[in-house]
């Protein structure tokens, strides 16, 4: 699977993060609607609220960019992230409490 360059725009209960970089989707569980999991690979950038590291926030919305294509707006979902400093990833999750209007294309 090869790295895209994916922007993620995240407006949650502890304030806007953003998150850039090359990075590739991650395996989720079959369900409705579906997760949302991306690696970002060494070399990201990130903005706002530090979230990168935190078990679970509130996603009340989120905007998904994927190799400069339109964004694709999230609505609310819960999240999680976790931060590997050895590897210099970042896992991101989003539990979608509704399915996106538009389909996500990664």
């Amino acid at each position: 699977m090869e790295p895209k360059q994916v922007t993620l725009t995240l407006q949650t209960n502890l304030g806007e993060s953003t998150i850039a970089g090359k990075a590739i989707a991650l395996p989720t569980t079959r369900q409705f609607p579906p997760p949302i999991g991306m690696r970002f690979e060494k070399g990201y950038s990130t903005s706002g609220a530090d979230i990168w590291d935190v078990n679970e926030f509130t996603v009340t919305s989120a905007s998904l960019t994927v190799n400069d294509q339109a964004a694709v707006e999230i609505p609310s979902a819960r999240g999680s992230c976790l931060t590997n400093t050895e590897q210099g990833v970042v896992n991101v999750r989003l539990n979608l409490n509704e399915p996106p209007k538009q389909p996500i294309r990664f």
